[in-house]
């Protein structure tokens, strides 16, 4: 099963989910398939063992086996899928704190309207991101996009809506 998650996984081309994906399946299936082994272990296997001393006897006696490695599997599944939701969650914060970036960037050190490197240079941004971000503003319609032209060259200008605008000294 471990290709196919993990194929499911890549191909939604998100670090985070790989990230997750890896540190789940990965670091925590041994270390589940440990902790249910263990657990089935009897008291008087331990006391045994403890009297002995040969702890090593004792977990050669009690290997991982597949019953365990599936209930191991099932709890990374169930981890996983919990992850999932909290990483949109996360996303869509980052998604909106990179909007607020550009609308406090545009309005306070352009006054609502700024050219397209002028405002790209100043929010510090990766260009992907700062272009999904554009997007995003203009389909919820807190900005639109004007054309200008200067010295031989056309640009993109920015200009923040009128409402942000006026509701932004409130």
């Amino acid at each position: 099963y471990y290709p196919l998650v993990y194929a499911d996984c890549f191909r939604r081309k998100n670090d985070a989910l790989m990230s997750y994906f890896t540190r789940i399946y990965d670091g925590y299936w041994f270390k589940f398939c440990l902790i249910i082994r263990l657990s089935k272990i009897t008291p008087p296997e331990w006391d045994r063992a403890a009297a002995s001393g040969d702890y090593e006897a004792l977990f050669r006696a009690n290997p991982v086996d597949l019953d365990t490695a599936a209930q191991a599997w099932t709890l990374c599944h169930f981890y996983m899928k919990n992850v999932e939701p909290l990483l949109a969650l996360m996303d869509e914060k980052d998604k909106l704190a990179c909007e607020r970036k550009v609308v406090e960037t545009l309005m306070n050190k352009f006054g609502g309207r700024a050219k397209h490197s002028e405002l790209m240079n100043a929010c510090h941004m990766r260009k992907r991101e700062f272009q999904e971000t554009i997007a995003s503003l203009i389909d919820r319609e807190a900005i639109t996009v004007e054309s200008y032209s200067q010295y031989n060259h056309t640009g993109k200008l920015y200009v923040l809506n009128r409402a942000i605008i006026e509701s932004w000294g409130k």
